[in-house]
């Protein structure tokens, strides 16, 4: 299970690489507390600029602060991009 601290420096984190292009960056736990969320709003960031600059950085500052949890296949987070039409893009570990 992780903790709130986890949570607070995964945000820290990802808003340290948006260079403030980013409306808001916020997260929450999902299934008891093994997956964290993070949910980036911004109207200003494409999914190519996501591919081309973000997606690796955000591996790279997430992926050894989140604990793996091996019972989920995929990942213990999940980044998703999110604009006024809905969510656009995501990234998770690989």
């Amino acid at each position: 299970m992780m903790t709130t601290d986890v949570l607070e420096e995964a945000i820290r984190r990802v808003k340290g690489l948006s260079l403030c292009r980013f409306a808001r960056v916020w997260g929450e736990f999902h299934t008891g507390g093994t997956f964290l969320l993070i949910v980036v709003e911004t109207n200003v960031v494409s999914p190519t600029e996501i591919e081309l600059t973000l997606r690796e950085p955000i591996r790279m500052v997430l992926t050894p602060l989140v604990p793996e949890n091996p019972e989920r296949e995929r990942g213990s987070w999940m980044v998703v991009f999110k604009s006024n039409d809905g969510v656009f893009d995501s990234v998770m570990p690989e």
